[in-house]
């Protein structure tokens, strides 16, 4: 092999690992802030802890074929303010696609989709579409204040 040939190759492959350390470090990657989420995966679960506790229910509708799903994923749930305000609720995370008797008694439209729950089921506050951190904690304190 010639010279030319080596560091022809010698380049390929120098470019195919900094191509690939670029990805592994991508904002898509992003590892989660902290421990993962307390999340539940039925309604009924989420309804007999939230009773047990006294406490609201977030729920999450998503979807696995949802680029804001993932988003919101990314980005609003590991903020750490989020995070903590989240803290107040028992949270529910439901594939809108495995779950649609649930979808249709909460009149889900689009996801993401969430919705806050007083702890026997009863709907307070609903809002579809993805929402930055700081949205995301304006209607938090709006759905728990009852509005």
């Amino acid at each position: 092999m010639d010279a030319r040939v080596k560091r022809t190759l010698a380049a390929v492959c120098i470019a195919a690992l900094a191509i690939g350390a670029i990805s592994c470090t991508s904002k898509a990657d992003k590892a989660p802030a902290g421990p993962a989420l307390p999340w539940h995966s039925t309604l009924d679960e989420a309804l007999l802890v939230a009773k047990q506790k006294h406490s609201p229910i977030l729920v999450d509708f998503y979807t696995d074929w949802c680029g804001w799903c993932k988003k919101m994923d990314r980005e609003t749930f590991t903020d750490a303010a989020v995070r903590e305000k989240l803290g107040g609720f028992v949270l529910l995370k439901l594939d809108a696609d495995k779950f649609p008797e649930v979808v249709g008694k909460y009149g889900v439209q689009g996801y993401p989709t969430t919705v806050v729950l007083d702890e026997n089921g009863k709907l307070l506050a609903q809002r579809p579409g993805f929402m930055p951190p700081k949205d995301y904690l304006a209607f938090l304190d709006s759905a728990k204040a009852g509005r």
